[in-house]
């Protein structure tokens, strides 16, 4: 798994906190979402990195799954599409890291095998970073 970091200023925006990325999280958001659709989620992960708790944006709809996070959007200019995007908060290094996307298609739970490796990307995210917990 590689790490892209992103700096903590982003046009001209504050961000209290990093913002890291797995490339396997950016190729399935890539296959999922176009370009202006990627651009929206990227923003929102930025807006989440402007605030002292990242957990509790009110604006957007994150939600805790074991030890990572979900962030849920639907609508506006996804149209259609369901999507879930997670990521770890790792409170030493102050950073947010996007693990993976997930066009959800069915109502039910995240499937078993999706959490597996949502976790298994988290923790070698964690290694490869630093920061421990989420």
């Amino acid at each position: 798994m590689e790490i892209q970091r992103r700096e903590r200023t982003q046009g001209g925006r504050r961000l209290l906190w990093n913002l890291a990325y797995g490339d396997a999280a950016a190729k399935e958001g890539r296959a999922i979402l176009d370009d202006a659709q990627y651009t929206h989620v990227r923003e929102q992960f930025e807006l989440m990195a402007e605030f002292e708790n990242p957990r509790s944006v009110q604006v957007l709809d994150v939600q805790p799954i074991d030890d990572f996070f979900e962030l849920r959007d639907k609508g506006g200019i996804l149209r259609k599409l369901n999507l879930r995007v997670y990521f770890g908060i790792l409170e030493e290094s102050r950073t947010i890291v996007v693990v993976g996307c997930y066009k959800k298609e069915e109502d039910s739970k995240l499937p078993v095998h999706v959490r597996l490796r949502m976790k298994n990307r988290l923790r070698i995210a964690k290694v490869k970073i630093g920061g421990g917990t989420s």
